[in-house]
């Protein structure tokens, strides 16, 4: 057949679909499927792939709750106590105080340390308490639970006893000291010299007498706790008050009665000898006001022959310029010769201890020996290794003395003490002392030492001079004493 050039016959057009054309392979008969030709190869079934299983996550332990601690209870704070409820402590002593917690198994055992005045006692974070000064206080510890509290009363003596040396400390800050005389038999014949050295005498015992005169800060403490009325007409430990004839001077030109100042260290003056005596009264009163013992000092001199109460009056009244004779009155007390107040000094004890060296020979030759004792010879200043008139004295180095004013007491340095460890007991102020002048007993007191403006005769330690219980000057001063 033929064939136009780029044409198509109706042969070539597109097929005709026979709906009962059979669709080629399926057809046994059909050459293309024939399953005997062997050229056809046999059908392959489509592959299959083989079929994974789904992957299996791994297997996860079953959860495991927390554990929980088992809960302990909270035990409460009940109480807390001390092993101590009472201390009585020397000025710089310590105490170890220990807090017990209650119940034993408390959960939370803290506690904290006060005190109620720290300038009496003070008390650390472990409950150490420590003495600062006279008087008493509380210290306080506190549980953090609950707030409980146990307490101790702190009570601080004045007094600290250091061997011989008797060191007190006030409550308002005053220091001073007093020194144990020695032993040694005081019974039978005489023991010391005296005078000129041709005189003799004993003391009753062993006595406590001050360092040093007595000063204007210690005077004007005392007489100051001891004249306010803290209320209702009373002291402040609700005792009786006192009266003075004189209010003090600061050395011999401060002003009577005013506050100390710099030259609080000078000694006491313008006084008479009732107000030395009744102001040791006052110094007994306000030291068992604030000593802290169980067992407080005995006044010395009383208005009553039971000794119950104190003379607490020097105002001269009717007597300024005369001597009231009367028993019991400010210049004839009843005087309690076994308390341990604080007193003035006999005439005797005043030369013992301004003479006293000790049972070893001196160096110097200036001393007496009697019964194996050396004491100062009667013509010299206390603690003096020579005369008073010697060639070339040495009083001056012991004494203040011929000058117009007071010193602070100490003035003469360690050099200046005598063998007792007492100074100035030569010189700065005479001294008064409790008994009545050998030659005139009823109408003048015995005073001793010297002062300030005297002559070197009057340094003397055998020297004793007079004067009237009721007259009072600026070279008028005093020393303490105590029995022991």
């Amino acid at each position: 057949m033929a064939c136009s050039a780029g044409g198509k016959s109706k042969a070539d057009s597109d097929p005709v679909t026979d709906p009962t054309e059979e669709t080629p392979g399926t057809n046994p008969d059909d050459p293309d499927t024939n399953p005997d030709d062997p050229t056809t190869p046999p059908e392959t079934p489509p592959t299959t792939p083989p079929t994974t299983p789904p992957e299996t996550p791994p297997a996860t332990p079953p959860e495991t709750p927390p554990t929980t601690p088992p809960t302990t209870p909270n035990v409460s704070v009940t109480g807390v106590s001390l092993d101590k409820t009472t201390l009585v402590l020397e000025v710089d002593d310590f105490e170890q105080l220990t807090a017990t917690v209650a119940p034993a198994d408390a959960t939370t055992k803290t506690v904290t340390w006060s005190s109620n005045d720290s300038t009496i006692a003070e008390v650390s974070n472990s409950g150490l308490v420590t003495a600062k000064k006279a008087g008493s206080t509380v210290v306080k510890v506190t549980t953090a639970d609950g707030s409980k509290v146990g307490e101790c009363t702190v009570t601080v003596s004045g007094e600290s006893i250091k061997g011989n040396t008797y060191a007190y400390t006030l409550p308002g800050g005053t220091e001073f000291k007093a020194m144990l005389t020695p032993y040694i038999d005081l019974t039978g014949t005489p023991k010391f010299p005296t005078g000129d050295d041709s005189g003799s005498a004993n003391v009753p015992a062993r006595f406590i007498m001050g360092e040093t005169e007595v000063t204007y800060e210690l005077w004007y403490e005392v007489y100051h706790w001891a004249t306010t009325d803290a209320g209702s007409g009373k002291r402040a430990d609700g005792g009786d008050l006192y009266t003075f004839a004189h209010k003090g001077r600061e050395g011999n030109d401060g002003t009577d009665g005013a506050a100390p100042t710099a030259a609080k260290q000078e000694p006491v003056s313008n006084l008479n000898w009732r107000d030395t005596m009744v102001w040791c009264n006052a110094l007994t009163e306000y030291y068992n006001a604030n000593n802290g013992s169980t067992t407080d000092l005995a006044v010395v001199y009383c208005s009553n022959a039971g000794y119950t109460t104190p003379i607490r009056s020097s105002a001269d009244g009717s007597y300024g310029s005369k001597v009231n004779s009367a028993a019991g009155s400010f210049d004839n007390p009843y005087v309690n010769n076994s308390a341990k107040g604080f007193r003035l000094p006999m005439s005797d004890e005043w030369e013992y201890a301004a003479r006293y060296i000790g049972t070893s020979e001196p160096s110097h030759t200036n001393w007496v020996l009697k019964d194996g004792v050396y004491y100062t010879k009667g013509n010299s200043a206390s603690g003096d290794t020579q005369a008073y008139n010697a060639a070339t004295p040495t009083v001056g180095n012991y004494a203040v003395y011929a000058v117009e004013s007071t010193a602070v007491v100490k003035s003469k340095g360690e050099s200046g003490k005598n063998a007792l460890g007492l100074y100035d007991m030569s010189g700065n102020v005479s001294e008064q002392c409790f008994d009545w002048h050998p030659s005139c007993s009823g109408s003048y007191r015995a005073k001793r030492g010297g002062s300030k403006f005297d002559d070197a005769g009057r340094m003397q330690v055998g020297f004793v001079e007079k004067f009237t219980p009721y007259g009072g000057y600026d070279n008028f001063g005093f020393r303490f004493c105590r029995n022991q």
